[in-house]
C-alpha cells in the first residue's frame, strides 16, 4: 500500500468565538473546516450538485466539512464555538463534499479542551495532532481516488503550483499528442486542463480574500488575471458570487 511522504496540512486560522450567533448563508470555500461547538445546537443545509439535506451539529463534537461543500448555517441561540480551517495535501485522494460528524475519544477531548482555554496562545502542535485525529476518524466513504494516470497526475500537480499548463510540454514528456493530454484529462476530471487550472487560480485568489487584506486588483493580478473584470466575472461564474460579497461572507464570519 503506497502511503504519502506528508499530509501537507496547512492550517489557515484557528478561532474561539463566545456567544456567536452563527447564521449564514450560501458558504463554500476551498479549504477544510472544523467545528466544535461548546453548547448549542447548529443546523447545517447542504446544497450544490447533490441532493439538498440537512445536518445537525450537535455540541461537544467534532464536524469536519470537506472543501467546495455549499452549505447554510443557523442557530436558535448564539453558542461558544471553536473553528480550524485548513488545507491539506494529500495527492492519492480528494474528500467528497458534506459534512462528517466525528464521536470524540479521550485524546480529542483533551486537545480540544486545551484549545479551548487557551486565551489566543494556540499551540500549532496541538491544532495539528486535533486535525489529524479528525481526519484519522474520517470513513472511507469520504474520499475517492484521484486518478491512476500519470499523464493526468502531472496536468494537476502544475495546475496545483499556479503555474500555466502547457498542453504541448505535457504532450511532449509523455510522447502523446496535445488532443490525447486533453481527452485523458477531460475523461477523468469532466473539465479540460485550462479549465481545471483556472478553478485552482480562483481557489487561490479565496484564500487570499478570506486570510489577507490585499486589494481585489492585487489578488487578480496575484492570480494571473489580467484585469479585475475579467476576475471578477471569472469568479462569479465558478463561486456563484463575486470576489467582494464573497469577502463580506468570511469578513462576517471573523466579526
Amino acid at each position: 500500500m503506497e502511503f504519502p511522504t506528508s499530509l501537507g496540512i496547512r492550517v489557515l486560522t484557528v478561532a474561539v468565538r463566545e456567544q456567536f450567533d452563527w447564521r449564514f448563508s450560501r458558504l463554500c470555500a476551498p479549504y477544510w473546516r472544523l467545528y466544535r461547538n461548546e453548547n448549542g445546537i447548529a443546523r447545517v443545509a447542504i446544497s450544490g450538485d447533490g441532493p439538498p439535506h440537512d445536518v445537525t451539529l450537535e455540541p461537544l463534537k467534532l464536524h469536519l466539512i470537506p472543501p467546495d461543500t455549499q452549505f447554510d448555517v443557523t442557530v436558535d441561540h448564539p453558542l461558544d464555538h471553536f473553528y480550524v480551517h485548513f488545507n491539506l495535501e494529500l495527492h492519492q485522494q480528494e474528500p467528497v463534499p458534506g459534512v462528517f460528524t466525528l464521536d470524540e475519544g479521550p485524546g480529542v477531548q483533551a486537545i480540544a479542551e486545551r484549545l479551548r482555554f487557551s486565551a489566543g496562545q494556540v499551540d500549532p502542535f496541538a491544532v495539528t495532532g486535533l486535525v489529524c485525529l479528525a481526519l484519522s476518524a474520517l470513513p472511507s466513504s469520504a474520499w475517492r481516488d484521484r486518478s491512476s494516470d500519470a499523464l493526468v497526475r502531472e496536468v494537476e500537480e502544475i495546475a496545483r503550483s499556479g503555474a500555466d499548463v502547457s498542453l504541448a510540454s505535457v504532450a511532449s514528456a509523455f510522447g502523446c499528442s496535445e488532443r490525447t493530454v486533453r481527452r485523458r484529462f477531460l475523461a477523468a476530471h469532466g473539465v479540460t486542463p485550462q479549465q481545471y487550472a483556472l478553478t485552482k487560480r480562483i481557489d487561490r485568489a479565496c484564500e487570499l480574500l478570506h486570510f489577507s487584506r490585499l486589494p481585489i486588483e492585487e489578488i487578480a493580478e496575484e492570480c494571473g488575471f489580467s484585469d479585475r473584470y475579467y476576475f471578477t466575472r471569472t469568479f462569479s461564474r465558478l463561486r456563484g458570487m463575486g470576489p467582494a460579497a464573497f469577502r463580506d461572507v468570511v469578513e462576517g464570519l471573523a466579526r
